[in-house]
């Protein structure tokens, strides 16, 4: 035998003995593989139920993506892994619509973190109307299946009042009508330095979400309003200036700038700060 058909042989039985046997699970379908190019090439990092060590979203490649797993659900029907993967696949070729389908699909069967995805999505406004009611179901639904990843997630689009030095910040959050009159921010020194902070501060991490106008005001009434020299000296304004600045940092780092819950919030700042502003 010639060397070069003797190698070529030796290599392809050295092949077949490293090669590793394809294992194949039994479902109500046809035997499915074990790992499928759709596990390979989609599976999430964070996925609990994932079969291969997942592919970050930065290294999908969408359209590649989309084919190996539609063939995958078009093959197994019932493998509810593949219907989420598909899903994940989708959205990262901006097809959100066709995405939000096989997410649902594979959350009616109880794939934890097809919920964290539809969390995403109703937090967002992902293809669909941004819904903060929905948006926790889903990620509490994400955790109780066991998905410890759902918890932050699920924190971001919660007020949590003891989490606030001022209660001041509970008040906002809920909205005009919670705000009493007894929180007539243009008469309350304390209230103006605590509100003046917590305004700025946010406003640096979430630029732009503090209309300049209502700076504007917050900066009179910092500077030209009740706040006397001997009020700035007594240390209570230091001290609720400086509660505003922790308040507004705890607030960026549960909720961030993005999504329903801080549109909400601002939003509803940005109205008291207006009420005011148009009173004087």
């Amino acid at each position: 035998m010639p060397l070069s058909r003797a190698l070529l042989a030796g290599c392809c039985l050295l092949a077949g003995a490293l090669a590793p046997a394809v294992v194949w699970a039994q479902t109500s379908d046809a035997d499915v593989p074990l790992l499928h190019d759709c596990d390979f090439l989609v599976s999430h990092p964070d996925d609990p139920d994932r079969i291969s060590p997942g592919v970050p979203d930065a290294d999908l490649v969408p359209l590649l993506a989309v084919t190996v797993c539609e063939n995958a659900v078009a093959e197994y029907p019932s493998v509810v892994r593949f219907s989420f993967q598909l899903g994940r696949a989708l959205f990262a070729a901006g097809r959100e619509e066709e995405a939000l389908a096989q997410l649902s699909a594979a959350a009616k069967q109880d794939y934890a973190i097809a919920h964290l995805f539809l969390g995403d999505a109703y937090r967002f406004g992902l293809g669909l109307e941004a819904d903060l009611m929905q948006a926790r179901q889903h990620y509490q639904t994400a955790l109780d299946s066991g998905f410890e990843g759902a918890a932050p997630l699920l924190a971001a689009v919660t007020f949590d009042a003891d989490a606030f030095l001022i209660p001041m910040a509970a008040g906002i959050n809920n909205g005009i009508s919670e705000l009493s009159t007894s929180l007539d921010l243009s008469t309350q020194p304390l209230l103006i330095a605590y509100v003046y902070s917590f305004a700025v501060a946010a406003n640096s991490e979430c630029r732009g979400r503090v209309r300049p106008a209502n700076l504007m005001r917050l900066l009179e009434l910092r500077f030209k309003g009740p706040v006397t020299p001997e009020m700035e000296s007594g240390g209570d304004i230091q001290i609720y200036s400086s509660a505003g600045d922790y308040d507004a940092a705890t607030f960026v780092a549960r909720h961030g700038c993005d999504g329903a819950f801080p549109e909400t919030f601002f939003e509803n700042l940005n109205r008291y700060v207006a009420l005011h502003r148009s009173s004087q």
